[in-house]
């Protein structure tokens, strides 16, 4: 192989090795590239999915909660119809234990999550024993709004003193039946309410119940807040994903999506998104470097086949020239005498045919010598034609 055929192959050599690294770099770049559009397009389908949870909990659970609300006040109506004698009597006769506990258990087995009942007159004022009921601030205001405004559409979370009745909410319903008693006043537990929350939210979502007219947060689905202040209700609000207000009461329904959630399925995102693109280059590496191997290949067996037509060619270019020699030699050897070099009798019939052409055409003359030996002849006949010839 001759050195401009060695520079040349180096060359290519340096060329396809530059070219196989861009050739690896750009199918990585766009693998790269694939790889994180298709990781945030299924983030954003996530974020998607979980805020079309979000809105899909916070109707059915406020719906949920409207029902229940309805539905307790429905029981609470259809007690006072149907024991409204028995609380006009108690109304008259407050310290009738015996008759207070019946009634009691009359609202407990209607309404098996209540904590609480006591009677009101027209003006809002208790005719039951605060100390036995344990009416709070709270519901005694309660009491008054209903008697100077007429039936509420809002209710609300109450919290007692210590040794009350607890957190709870109260419904106010009309005592229809003649007498001191004008409204019965029934507590009810959390229970049923927070089991609708917990229920109705979804996986890594948190429902809260926040006020509206005076933010703070009351419930969650988790149960009551460690921290129900103006500043944490806020917070919520601002980090929520969807909400609606909760009809009949004074709450909006708030649902959150918890941070992490979304972080940890963007983190796994992004790492399901690197081991695919190391498994992908993994692969395309040694598929590069099988490529090259074979092109080198290639070129060895190029290069091969180069010698094979040089050695070819210095083969045919030798016997070319040998076959030109020998066809000189041949043409001397028609022309000429090969004793005395001289030419033989065609090739002088040649030449003096050419000579007399010429003499013929530019009007010249010209001489023969003509040489002979005398008995000549006797010489071949005695002697031999050898030593004629010598």
């Amino acid at each position: 192989m001759t050195d401009k055929a060695e520079r040349e192959d180096g060359s290519r050599r340096k060329s396809i090795t530059l070219y196989a690294g861009v050739f690896l770099a750009g199918v990585l770049a766009l693998a790269a590239l694939l790889l994180s559009s298709v990781a945030y397009q299924r983030d954003k389908e996530f974020i998607d999915h979980e805020y079309y949870l979000s809105e899909r909990s916070v109707a059915n659970v406020s719906e949920q909660i409207r029902i229940y609300i309805e539905k307790e006040r429905r029981i609470a109506r259809l007690t006072a119809d149907t024991h409204g004698r028995d609380f006009q009597r108690l109304a008259t006769f407050p310290d009738n234990q015996p008759r207070e506990t019946e009634l009691w258990a009359e609202v407990k087995a209607a309404m098996p999550i209540a904590r609480n009942f006591t009677l009101a007159d027209a003006s809002g004022a208790l005719l039951l024993g605060d100390d036995a009921m344990n009416v709070g601030p709270r519901c005694q205001n309660d009491i008054s709004y209903f008697a100077s405004h007429g039936h509420p559409d809002e209710v609300f979370i109450h919290s007692n003193p210590p040794g009350g009745i607890g957190n709870h909410i109260d419904l106010v319903v009309d005592v229809n039946e003649p007498g001191d008693a004008r409204f019965l006043f029934v507590s009810l537990g959390l229970e049923e309410l927070t089991d609708i929350l917990a229920k109705g939210a979804a996986h890594r979502h948190e429902l809260n119940l926040v006020r509206t007219d005076n933010p703070h947060l009351e419930l969650t689905s988790a149960g009551l807040p460690a921290d129900s202040s103006t500043a944490t209700a806020d917070k919520i609000i601002l980090s929520s994903s969807a909400s609606t207000l909760v009809p009949g009461t004074r709450w909006e329904l708030i649902d959150v999506i918890d941070p992490a959630l979304i972080e940890e399925n963007r983190n796994t995102l992004i790492f399901n998104s690197v081991i695919s693109f190391l498994v992908f280059a993994l692969v395309c590496i040694p598929l590069i470097l099988l490529i090259k191997r074979e092109e080198k290949r290639r070129m060895a067996a190029e290069g091969a086949l180069r010698e094979a037509n040089n050695e070819l060619e210095q083969r045919v270019t030798a016997r070319t020239a040998a076959l030109i020699e020998s066809q000189s030699e041949l043409e001397y050897l028609v022309a000429h005498d090969p004793l005395t070099g001289l030419v033989n009798r065609s090739k002088f019939e040649e030449e003096l045919g050419k000579t007399l052409e010429t003499a013929r055409f530019s009007q010249l003359e010209g001489a023969l010598l003509y040489i002979d030996l005398d008995q000549f002849k006797v010489i071949n006949d005695t002697a031999g034609h050898i030593a004629g010839d010598f």
